[in-house]
């Protein structure tokens, strides 16, 4: 959503409205294992058919981290978070208290906003710029309830 508040062309897998992959195309793939089915085999037909593929994950060893044309590695939960409680006592192991993929989604979501904060710096947009973009349904409602011949649209 960001990106196309940026102004840039950009779809969402599945989504009806979304066209074809193309050569020299960017998909971007999460996924904490690097292993989650649906990811990974979109990534693969994606690069198939010539897309460059940027991974953001927490496994770069992964099946989806050796397809990828760039990777990210955001830190989520570890093997460590597997150990004994004794042995984390004696090694001084801590572990996340976060369920699942808790941890690596908070980070990714952080890691993705400043992403989005220095595309703001380096394309020199204002704020309002991107607020123009915005979806204002209220707004959108206020204009088809003003124009009765609209009211079908809701």
């Amino acid at each position: 959503m960001r990106l196309m508040h940026l102004g840039f062309d950009v779809y969402v897998f599945g989504e009806v409205v979304t066209p074809a992959v193309k050569t020299n195309d960017l998909v971007i793939a999460v996924s904490g294992t690097g292993e989650t089915g649906p990811v990974n085999e979109t990534a693969k037909i994606a690069k198939r058919h010539g897309a460059r593929i940027a991974v953001v994950t927490s496994n770069t060893d992964s099946s989806l981290g050796n397809i990828a044309t760039n990777t990210v590695t955001i830190r989520g939960r570890t093997e460590a978070d597997e150990t004994s409680f004794l042995e984390r006592q004696v090694t001084g192991v801590s572990i996340s208290l976060t369920p699942l993929g808790t941890l690596f989604e908070i980070n990714v979501m952080v890691f993705l906003d400043s992403v989005i904060a220095g595309l703001i710096a380096a394309l020199q947009k204002k704020e309002e710029e991107l607020e123009e973009r915005h979806s204002d349904l209220r707004a959108q409602r206020e204009v088809l309830t003003a124009n009765p011949h609209d009211a079908h649209r809701e």
